[in-house]
């Protein structure tokens, strides 16, 4: 806990609901053919932490293009969020994060949230879960995790030392990109063979607490 600022990730960092956005998916999509709503699960697996929005993008264009692409996206999105909403409400913590938050804002430590899911959303459930008061900022999509960080940074001081926590190959190259410290938090990661240059590699924050 010797850094400046923290940012966090949110599915599979702060909330345990990487399952939830693979079913939510499925549910936007019903009634299509199994084997098209399979192959765009399999791509939101491969790109975690990429948004919803380019997600059903890319499945209306590419693999399951549609006369009208951004009706279809439309009303796509509005399922997943119906679904996401609810379930996010009432999805654990990982554990140990609220004690972690807690400890960081004893210190006033600043903390973000830079997240590849929607940001109204992200900022109702947070509210509602009475979580949103640890973080300075809760950024996320539509905006890309790049251009969420160039925000995040751009009210702090050069000088001030951050890290990163996520569980996906695009938050561990957010961070270097921006020259971040990068933790990646395994426990419900569905990041596969990970590698990088992590600073610590961790299930959940219990383990980071006792450090």
């Amino acid at each position: 806990m010797d850094y400046d600022f923290y940012i966090f990730d949110c599915d599979g960092v702060i909330l345990d609901s990487n399952s939830i956005k693979s079913n939510a998916f499925a549910k936007a999509l019903e009634g299509d053919p199994q084997a098209l709503i399979l192959e765009l699960i399999s791509y939101h697996l491969k790109n975690g932490g990429i948004s919803r929005y380019e997600k059903f993008d890319y499945y209306y264009n590419v693999i399951n293009p549609s006369k009208n692409p951004k009706k279809d996206i439309k009303n796509a999105l509005k399922r997943f969020g119906d679904y996401v909403f609810v379930e996010l409400l009432k999805c654990n913590l990982i554990p140990g994060i609220l004690d972690y938050l807690e400890e960081l804002k004893k210190k006033g430590s600043f903390c973000f949230v830079n997240s590849g899911s929607d940001e109204a959303e992200l900022n109702k459930i947070f509210k509602d879960r009475g979580i949103d008061h640890f973080f300075r900022k809760i950024k996320g999509s539509p905006s890309s995790k790049n251009a969420n960080n160039q925000a995040i940074l751009k009210d702090l001081d050069v000088n001030m030392r951050g890290v990163f926590f996520g569980d996906s190959n695009l938050d561990y190259k957010t961070a270097k990109e921006f020259n971040l410290d990068f933790i990646f938090i395994s426990g419900v990661s569905e990041w596969k063979n990970p590698s990088g240059n992590f600073v610590e590699q961790s299930e959940d924050f219990n383990k980071l607490l006792k450090k």
